[in-house]
Order: structure tokens, then sequence, then C-alpha cells
């Protein structure tokens, strides 16, 4: 028995030598390895060959799962005089793998992680005087988050910025720091004009909607008027009732009611914020560079207050300082909106018309330049609101537009950060 055992044995053996069984694949290490390639490609100013990579099927979303671990690797695999170089290097290349992943409705946009990352990384290793490149990667960084909506993260969550319990943001806007991604990158840049504008936009935005009472991103839903804060103010003053359970905790409307002050409160914290925005905006006024956005905001701030002569100055001066069509096409559509709301009809029309130019099929101004000519009566009217609903698309609306920031300006901005890396 112990003799056919053995026998047994050594056949099993024998038969494991000449057909052995195939290994398991090792996606993670085949990931890894291709992150390092990348890299180093990357590094070589091999940028066509590494985009066109990313773009494949798929490219980014693979690459993503093992990009901090890989990278990190790499870094330090250069040792500590390159270090500072290979960390802007990776979290250059972050922005390119982040820049083009898939989001879901409601959900965290996957690339927040991956920029937190490379941020945390140019923190600790960055050196005494950033290179022109960091510069770029800044700006490049914040307009990306800007397109996703990732304003804690940009500001930090303290004070007027405090998240709701539970938020998604909470632990990476933790890992960033107090002053969010905007107050890191101008404690290393104090002198950038875009970046002192992207923290006013910060702010800006977290005044956004605050009396909004159904839906979002229509210019009804932004105003900000006397009534609306004084029922706040009136909210925000009332007292909780202090009544508990037998068992001492308290009862669901205490908590209701406290939960309902807790919120006025914070609103009114972002009302508050208003007057420092339109400060800012002001001082930034002086600047040639961002001249023109500065003018954007101040009047649409001023629409929102309704205070319509202050906004059409503002907003007529935006084309005095910029040819780019997305601040012009902005100004117009507000302009439009105040030309309406101050009795002037062809005026508003002609706004909208000029924005729509501008912003092919941009649903707002569609809608608004379609109400404007039905209320016209003339015999035609019907048929041209027609034709301009017709051509009205699903392309991201005017004030979601705005409230993106420098967006728009990403490809521009990854672009040059590429070619100062070298």
């Amino acid at each position: 028995m112990g003799s056919g055992s053995r026998g047994f044995r050594c056949g099993l053996l024998l038969f494991a030598l000449v057909c052995p069984l195939p290994l398991p694949a090792s996606a993670p290490q085949s990931e890894s390895d291709r992150v390092v390639d990348l890299l180093a490609r990357y590094e070589q100013a091999e940028y066509p060959t590494v985009l066109k990579s990313l773009d494949a099927p798929d490219g980014r979303e693979r690459l993503r799962r093992y990009y901090e671990d890989a990278a990190s690797t790499w870094i330090h695999a250069g040792g500590a005089d390159l270090r500072p170089h290979r960390t802007l290097v990776a979290a250059a290349l972050a922005l390119d793998v982040a820049k083009d992943l898939k989001t879901t409705p409601h959900e965290l946009w996957p690339g927040t992680a991956l920029v937190v990352w490379a941020a945390t990384l140019l923190k600790k290793y960055a050196p005494a005087v950033p290179p022109s490149a960091e510069r770029w990667w800044y700006l490049s960084a914040i307009a990306e988050l800007e397109s996703h909506d990732a304003w804690p993260v940009l500001g930090g969550t303290t004070g007027a910025m405090a998240l709701q319990a539970g938020s998604p943001f909470h632990t990476l806007a933790d890992r960033v720091g107090p002053g969010g991604l905007v107050g890191q990158a101008r404690s290393r840049l104090p002198d950038e004009h875009r970046l002192a504008l992207a923290d006013a936009e910060v702010h800006e935005r977290l005044t956004a909607y605050l009396f909004a009472s159904f839906g979002r991103s229509i210019l009804p839903n932004d105003t900000i008027l006397a009534s609306d804060v004084a029922a706040a103010e009136r909210r925000a003053a009332a007292k909780v009732p202090d009544f508990g359970t037998a068992t001492g905790g308290p009862l669901p409307d205490a908590t209701a009611a406290a939960t309902d002050v807790a919120a006025a409160r914070l609103k009114l914290a972002r009302v508050a914020l208003v007057k420092q925005v339109a400060s800012d905006f002001g001082a930034l006024g002086q600047f040639d560079d961002v001249r023109a956005d500065a003018e954007l905001h101040f009047g649409y701030l001023e629409v929102r207050l309704q205070a319509w002569p202050a906004a059409a100055a503002h907003l007529r001066r935006v084309a005095d300082f910029t040819e780019d069509p997305h601040l012009l096409a902005l100004a117009e559509v507000f302009l439009g909106w105040v030309e309406e709301h101050s009795g002037q009809p062809d005026l508003a029309m002609a706004a909208y018309r000029r924005g729509l130019a501008l912003m092919p099929g941009a649903r707002t101004p569609s809608w608004l330049l379609a109400g404007q000519l039905l209320m016209t009566g003339r015999a035609d009217a019907r048929g041209q609101a027609h034709e301009v609903l017709t051509g009205a698309t699903d392309r991201p609306d005017t004030l979601a537009v705005y409230y993106a920031g420098d967006a728009a300006r990403l490809p521009e901005y990854l672009d040059r950060m590429r070619v100062a890396l070298h």
C-alpha cells in the first residue's frame, strides 16, 4: 500500500512537470508595468504616444486603480535628486489619466482622488522655487475639479464651507488641508492672478442657488432677494425646544427644528460671503489678465441682487477686455436677462441672439429668446420661436458653464503644462 502511494505521488509529480498548470494572470502587475512605461514616456515628452494609449477603450479606467502605487514606486526609484521632478511628472500624468474618467450622476467623480493624491505629493516634495510646470499643474488641476463640482476639495471645509455629514468629499478635502487645493496653490504662487480668481470663484460658488425652491441651473433660481434673507434670519434666530424623551433623547420635532436652525445659520453665513466676493472681484478688476473675468463675475453678482443698472455696466465692459467667446457668450446672456427685466425686450432679444451665436444651442438663451419672441405678438413670432427651440441642444447650460470656472480652459492649461515640463 505504501509503495503504491509513493508511486501515485511520483506520477503526479511527473505529470506536473510535463504538463504544468497555467499560472493565474497577474493583471495588477501588468497594469503597474504599464503605469511605469507611460511615466517614462511622459518624462521623455512622448505625449502623443501616451495620450493615444489613454484614449484607448477603458485606457484610463484600467490604469487609475494601480496608478498611485506604481507612480509612487517610480518616483522614489529615481533617488532624492530626481524626486521633485519625478513627482511633478507623475502629478501631470495623473491629470491626463483623470481627465476623461467616466462618472455617474450623484456619485463622486473618480478622478477626484487621483488629483488629491497628486496634490499631496507635490506639497510634500515641491522644490523651494516653483517651476513653470507647477503653475500650469495647479491651474489644470483646479480647472479639472471645477468641471466636476468638487468645490469642497478646492476651498476646504471650514466655516461657511462646512459640508453636510456624510458628504463623500469629507475625507478627500481633509487630505488636502483646511485651505483646499486653491489655498495650497496660492501659498506656492501668491502673485498668480488666476489663482486669486479661483479663490473668489470658490466663495462665489458657495452662495449659488441659496434660495432655490425647485431645480437648479436657471437664472430665477439664483437670485438673492432681501425677503429670502429676512426669512432665513428669522429661522436662524428661532429657539429650539428643549424637550426630551423619557430616555433622555431629543424628540423628533426638536431634532427637526435644530436641523432647520442650523441650516438657516449656514445659509446666512454663505449670504455674508456675497460682500467678500464682490470685494474680491472688484480688486481683481485692476489686473489686465483677469479683468474680463472679474467684470463678468461682478456683473452676474449684481444680476443676482437685481441691481440692473450696475449689472449692465459691468457686463458691457467684458467685451472691452477680451475676445474669449466663452466669456463673451456668458456676458451676452446675462445682459439679455438684465435688459428683459429693465423693460427693453428688443435689446434683450438682441443680446440673447449674440449669446447664441457664440454658444450655439445653449438652452437658457434659447428658451429666453423664444419667450421674448412670443411676447411680441408678431405674426411670425411663433415660427421664429419654434426655430430657436428646435436648435436647442443638451450641451452644458449657461449657469453650469459659468459656475465651472476655468473648466473651458482645461485643454489649453494641460498643453502648456506638458510644454513646461521640458
